[in-house]
């Protein structure tokens, strides 16, 4: 016969990893079991505080009550299964994100993501924005951890526990006490049961074998009745446990419909019964006991204007035709004053058909929100009654604005037709070359105010466009008034400022191109006149780096032609900025041209034109008014430049020129005019 040692570890071998596959994969599915009910308690409390809180988030984030919304997102967040929460409006603007910032991460659940909405009076349901409910793993392990470690230790303690008891079973049941065994079965077989206490059978047969696995069987029994005491007394610890905290998040509710004035109300509808909470009672200045509770009341507090909509919204509900309702009704206080109550519900119990037992909502007070909204309309009136006179007002503004600015640009296009046909007349003369320098030199520095002025009245013209389109769509507010009136303010102070700026300009043209055009002779004041000449001259100087100077008594009177003196100054001024300072060799504002003036002891008038420039060497210097000489061959320069100045200067204005030069100090032109 075989050793009973040999039997009892065959026996162990092959029963031993039978079981720990059994423990393992028991322990696994209360885990995966324990997992799944966590999730879906997890997943009905975000779904009971989404249904519960959307109403009142929705008409706060209407009436952009940041305080309220800040509030609800508090108690929302104070329940134990929400890690965040995030409120946005429509356009997807966040407004409340509060919680922790790590459930946006991938390591949290999907939110729970609700449209909030608002129903005015009179018109269908708008979502307003959006409640998103955020979860996570780590706060569901959380909640499952003590529960994860009750499960991990019972199985394991089982486990560790059970192979003991088999192990001691196998060694010291089985293979030692096989004789007392058999004896013990005699001892049954006489009827002698009870000395089966402690059986020993020495023998080893089939017999003792099988009375073997009976003791065995016995000893598992019990071991698995005291581990499922063990695993009972567990499961009562997890109920009062799960109990706990169901009264702990009952509270929390109830925390929080308070922070949002939330009244709580439910309709039987089988039996006809209304049911009120306390803070409902409050709304209208009830205490508990003093209000009748019965449909028939409620209806009567209802003001009759607003009670048909109410009932066919409590109809529809029922019906199935809607989910859920919203209507704003006006109900009777004890006091006698009508407040406006928000009225929200929906469909808590149904009947095995489908049929509609019991409808639940909430009640809010939305007497101020109301409030508010007439005080809004009202002041829309009023911006749409000022936006008009203003309206009125501006167009005659701008038209006379308009009116003035067609004025000015009719004149300066005059302006321009007349330089246009004296640069036709004097095309083939050195005199027209200067006259369209004065042109382009004009054009340029008209064009600034010109540009100007238009941007304005296109600005004008965009927003009083803007402002209408507003006024139309109902969405004008004070703020766009006032700063439409800003704007046209700064463009009326604009238009100004370029229109008179190009008045100056024309009117400084004007008696220069006369000059130009014409050879009579004038008494001028020297200094103003070479300061209005410098000016038309200053874009030749613009990204040069050099400035041009004046230095000439303010009282210094000249009777002259002033046509060819600014073409003599032109062309000394242009000469200068040609070859004192080539153009690419920008200066560091130490360069200068210097314009000087006085008058002798004769009485003629000495004018000085000089530069801090290259200078001339002698030889260029012998040669400088010869006609056709130059040092820019092939660069665009013919020669006559100053040839004409001398001519102008001999011939025209009877006067005198010289110039003296050092090369690397600059170069100065001498001219003598006669006198007054």
């Amino acid at each position: 016969m075989r050793s009973p040692h040999l039997l009892a570890r065959r026996l162990f071998r092959q029963l031993l990893p039978a079981y720990l596959l059994l423990a393992a994969a028991l322990t696994a599915l209360q885990l995966f079991t324990l997992y799944v009910s966590t999730r879906q308690a997890i997943d009905s409390e975000l779904n009971y505080l989404a249904r519960a809180f959307s109403p009142s988030l929705g008409e706060a984030l209407w009436a952009m009550d940041r305080r309220q919304l800040a509030d609800l997102a508090a108690g929302i967040e104070r329940s134990p299964v929400v890690s965040a929460i995030r409120i946005s409006d429509e356009v997807g603007r966040v407004l409340i994100w509060a919680g922790n910032l790590d459930a946006r991460q991938p390591a949290g659940m999907p939110p729970l993501s609700v449209a909030l909405e608002h129903a005015a009076p009179g018109t269908n349901t708008i979502t307003v924005g959006h409640f998103e409910l955020y979860s996570s793993h780590a706060l569901m392990l959380a909640q499952m951890r003590y529960s994860l470690l009750a499960t991990l230790l019972n199985s394991f303690v089982m486990a560790a526990a059970l192979w003991a008891l088999f192990y001691w079973i196998i060694h010291r049941e089985l293979s030692q006490p096989l004789a007392a065994m058999a004896e013990a079965l005699r001892h049954w077989r006489k009827g002698a049961a009870d000395e089966m206490a402690q059986p020993t059978y020495p023998h080893r047969d089939e017999l003792g074998s099988l009375l073997a696995a009976f003791a065995e069987a016995r000893s598992r029994l019990d071991t698995s009745l005291q581990a499922l005491s063990t695993l009972n007394t567990g499961l009562e610890n997890e109920v009062g446990r799960r109990t706990q905290e169901l009264s702990e998040a009952k509270q929390r509710l109830e925390l929080s419909l308070a922070a949002g004035r939330l009244g709580c109300w439910e309709w039987e509808l089988d039996s006809g019964r209304n049911r009120f909470d306390a803070r409902w009672k409050q709304m209208l200045g009830y205490t508990d006991e003093e209000m009748d509770e019965s449909v028939d009341a409620f209806t009567a507090r209802v003001h009759p204007d607003d009670l048909s909509s109410l009932m066919s919204a409590a109809q529809a509900l029922s019906s199935g035709q809607i989910e859920q309702y919203r209507v704003d009704i006006r109900v009777r206080c004890k006091s006698g004053e009508y407040r406006w109550i928000q009225s929200c519900g929906e469909v808590t119990a149904r009947a095995a058909d489908g049929t509609a037992r019991r409808l639940s909502g909430t009640h809010q007070d939305i007497t101020e929100r109301k409030q508010a909204e007439q005080a809004l309309l009202a002041a829309h009136a009023e911006n749409a009654r000022l936006l008009s006179e203003a309206n009125a007002s501006l167009s005659e503004r701008v038209a006379e604005r308009t009116r003035e600015l067609e004025a000015a640009n009719q004149s300066l296009r005059e302006t321009l037709a007349r330089l246009e046909s004296t640069h036709l007349q004097l095309a083939q003369s050195e005199k027209l070359a200067t006259l369209g320098k004065l042109v382009a030199l004009f054009a340029h520095d008209i064009s600034n105010p010109i540009s100007n002025s238009w941007m304005a009245s296109g600005i004008l013209d965009e927003n009083l466009a803007s402002v209408r389109r507003k006024q139309a769509d109902g969405t004008l507010r004070q703020r766009d008034l006032s700063d439409f009136l800003d704007t046209v303010s700064e463009a009326r102070k604009l238009l100004d400022r370029n229109l008179e700026r190009a008045h100056e300009l024309l009117e400084g043209f004007k008696d220069m191109a006369l000059d130009q055009a014409t050879s009579m002779r004038r008494q001028i004041m020297l200094r103003s006149w070479l300061e209005q000449l410098g000016y038309t001259l200053s874009p030749m100087f613009k990204g040069r780096g050099t400035r041009l100077e004046f230095n000439i008594p303010p009282d210094l009177e000249l009777d002259t032609n002033p046509g060819p003196l600014a073409q003599v100054i032109t062309n000394l001024v242009s000469n200068a900025l040609t070859h004192a300072f080539p153009a690419g060799n920008v200066g560091d504002g130490t360069q200068q041209i210097r314009i000087e003036a006085r008058r002798d002891e004769t009485g003629c008038a000495c004018l000085q034109i000089s530069d801090n420039g290259s200078g001339m060497a002698p030889e260029v210097q012998a040669r400088i008014f010869e006609p056709f000489f130059t040092t820019r061959a092939g660069q665009g320069g013919t020669g006559l430049g100053l040839d004409i100045v001398r001519n102008i200067v001999e011939d025209t204005l009877g006067g005198q020129i010289e110039v003296r030069s050092t090369p690397g100090t600059g170069s100065q032109f001498h001219i003598r005019l006669p006198g007054a």
